[in-house]
């Protein structure tokens, strides 16, 4: 099992977030992701995700729920070659989970930088995917 300490103040993923629940669900009650052209995947459920009943009772058990990342790859990826994985979280825990767990097989990038030159770091997964496409 891969593992990485995130540099954050709060627990997540666990029942200490419980008393915040409300909160929570208050911030992303209006919360309606557009219709999307790729895949969305959870590493909560371990699998595809289709379109939950609730955004919000759905983001609010991403937050609290265990992250079930190797489940996810070992189910849904078993081809690395043909993905290409970008990182869209504040801190770049999945780009790490991928480097230091799964690579050279898996390849991605993330897309925020934690320590800042956020433009430097989008405008390198910029030219990496323009590089891959053009592959």
């Amino acid at each position: 099992m891969v593992t990485v300490r995130l540099p954050v103040r709060h627990a997540l993923h666990s029942a200490l977030l419980d008393t915040i629940r409300p909160d929570c669900l208050c911030l992303t009650a209006d919360v309606n992701p557009a219709t999307r052209r790729l895949p969305r995947y959870s590493s909560m459920l371990a699998t595809r995700l289709g379109t939950p009943q609730s955004w919000d009772e759905y983001l609010w058990d991403v937050i609290r729920h265990l992250v079930r990342f190797d489940e996810l790859m070992a189910s849904e990826f078993t081809t690395p070659d043909r993905h290409f994985f970008v990182d869209l979280s504040a801190s770049g825990s999945f780009a790490n989970f991928l480097k230091h767990g799964y690579a050279p097989a898996f390849r991605g990038a993330a897309a925020i930088n934690q320590f800042g030159d956020n433009a430097g770091t989008v405008r390198r997964l910029h030219d990496e995917l323009i590089r891959l496409d053009s592959a």
